[in-house]
């Protein structure tokens, strides 16, 4: 299976997206911020990064830039939550391969994970990636319910 970097700021995002990666036998490495990311694609060499737009300090597009800066074959896809891209062109304007709206479902992040995980991104042609397929509703509760668990778990944590 592949080896996915996760780059979001919000821990039980990141909980979220790896226990349903690992679940289907991916191996996982976490970032929460640029500098993060970028020290981890030197170590630990993934075959496709998901990585949130908005990030502290150096954002999701600026680390965008530097992946590329360093590879332009390794796949990037776009997470976001504010609605910053809106269509395959924003995506291939920005140099990424494929984006995210949160929230998205289990199904969702499966389908965009084989799409792109499968080997190395052929040079840009100029054609615009494709964004997945709106996942079914019981991926998107599968996902809800997952984050829900850790927020309950967390604030259970906190009280004590």
């Amino acid at each position: 299976m592949a080896r996915i970097l996760i780059v979001d700021d919000e821990p039980d995002i990141r909980l979220a997206i790896r226990t349903a990666l690992r679940l289907r036998g991916h191996e996982v490495t976490e970032a929460q911020d640029g500098p993060a990311a970028l020290a981890a694609l030197e170590g630990e060499k993934p075959g496709l990064v998901l990585l949130d737009i908005r990030l502290p300090g150096m954002d999701g597009i600026e680390v965008l830039g530097r992946i590329r800066g360093i590879s332009r074959s390794l796949p990037v896809v776009m997470m976001t939550g504010y609605g910053h891209i809106h269509s395959a062109a924003g995506v291939a304007e920005l140099g990424a391969d494929g984006y995210l709206q949160k929230p998205f479902g289990d199904q969702e992040l499966a389908e965009t994970v084989g799409r792109f995980a499968s080997g190395p991104r052929a040079e840009p042609s100029g054609g615009e990636p494709s964004r997945p397929a709106a996942g079914d509703r019981r991926g998107r509760a599968f996902f809800a319910a997952s984050l829900l668990l850790v927020l309950a778990a967390s604030l259970l944590l906190l009280l004590r």
